[in-house]
């Protein structure tokens, strides 16, 4: 019977750790600050995790929230050039940052395209 409980407790403290939205309890921290506007750039620094560390974890965050909005991890004007090459049929990571101009990042690229195989017409 002790055993039985154990593992009931067990069972009960691994539910406690997603978010009642289902998103993982190591994701709740950035998934907090995308919501609250920060920028990819500074999650990255706030949480002193590499900016492609971030960004695939938001990327996993997107699977969980396929609203959720990327407006100002990315701007604007990148998610849009980003997009319209996705929509040409460039879908790898290093094509698209072949095709795209300086300035524009691998852990930009991988969320816009988490947004854009999430096929979330609301952002775009």
């Amino acid at each position: 019977e002790e055993f039985v409980e154990a593992i009931k407790e067990f069972k009960k403290s691994k539910e406690s750790e997603e978010e009642s939205d289902g998103i993982p309890s190591n994701l709740s921290e950035i998934n907090s600050l995308v919501k609250k506007g920060y920028s990819l750039k500074e999650i990255a620094s706030l949480q002193r995790l590499p900016e492609a560390v971030v960004a695939i974890q938001i990327e996993t965050l997107i699977k969980y929230d396929k609203k959720l909005d990327i407006s100002r991890l990315v701007p604007p004007e990148k998610i849009s050039v980003i997009k319209n090459l996705l929509e040409s049929g460039f879908g790898d990571l290093k094509e698209l940052k072949s095709k795209l101009p300086a300035g524009f990042g691998y852990a930009e690229i991988r969320v816009v395209k988490a947004k854009f195989e999430a096929n979330d017409s609301l952002l775009f």
